[in-house]
């Protein structure tokens, strides 16, 4: 009975340091199904084009992304250009309806979703000098496969689960929230159809589901790495 006793605590006490491995083997076996660190690394920008598919309408889209976070996104829309732009700093967007074209500055608390999303680097690599802290929350099922459950802490407080498939190491699931007009929302983000392009494995199909509602896919279609692309482009244009 001490002997059963003296166990249970030894592995009590190990605990943490057993769990942190986990941890790491999974960010690690990630990183590695991801294309390497090296060449994770190695990508400072990319340009990536394809279609949104939202409320029966399928939109041409282009994605543009550029270290160390600057984010850009057309709509094409009735050969009119919705934007939704950050450039490292400011958050702003053009909504071409009732025929406005004029650049406007998003919230506060819009910019902070994006900066938190801008972040050219992958979720994982190298997420504890960028001051994120991770837990393993156990295996659950999503689509039929099993997955390994993270929580992640980002540096701002916010948080959210990562679902890692446990046969390929990819992440397959998002789930988090975001600030909308109505309020902050959940987003719920799967992520399938990853395929290798210039040794960097991306999903090319991502389907998106803000509060109970709003639901959009994205079908990426061409993946462009270290592409020229103007600093310029990220920046609000003047009135």
């Amino acid at each position: 009975m001490l002997q059963k006793l003296f166990l249970i605590l030894v592995l009590f006490a190990a605990s943490p340091y057993i769990f942190t491995q986990t941890v790491d083997e999974i960010v690690q076996k990630n990183l590695q199904a991801s294309g390497g660190v090296d060449a994770l690394k190695s990508k400072n920008s990319v340009r990536l084009t394809g279609t949104l598919k939202v409320q029966g309408m399928e939109l041409p889209m282009t994605i543009y992304r550029k270290r160390p976070g600057m984010l850009r996104t057309d709509v094409t829309v009735e050969a009119a250009s919705m934007v939704d732009a950050f450039d490292g700093t400011q958050r702003w967007k053009i909504l071409p309806f009732g025929g406005n074209k004029a650049a406007e500055k998003a919230t506060p608390e819009e910019t902070a979703d994006m900066k938190e999303q801008s972040d050219f680097d992958p979720q994982l690599l190298d997420y504890k000098t960028r001051g994120r802290q991770l837990e393993l929350s156990g295996k659950e099922s999503v689509d039929g496969k099993e997955v390994y459950k993270l929580k992640m802490t980002l540096a701002s407080g916010a948080t959210q689960d990562l679902f890692v498939d446990a046969a390929t190491f990819l992440i397959v699931k998002q789930l988090g929230r975001v600030h909308t007009p109505q309020g902050e929302q959940p987003i719920q983000t799967m992520l399938s159809d990853h395929r290798m392009v210039d040794g960097i494995s991306l999903p090319f199909r991502i389907q998106t589901k803000v509060g109970d509602t709003t639901e959009v896919e994205i079908l990426v279609q061409k993946v462009e790495w270290n592409v020229d692309i103007p600093d310029s482009l990220f920046k609000m244009p003047a009135k």
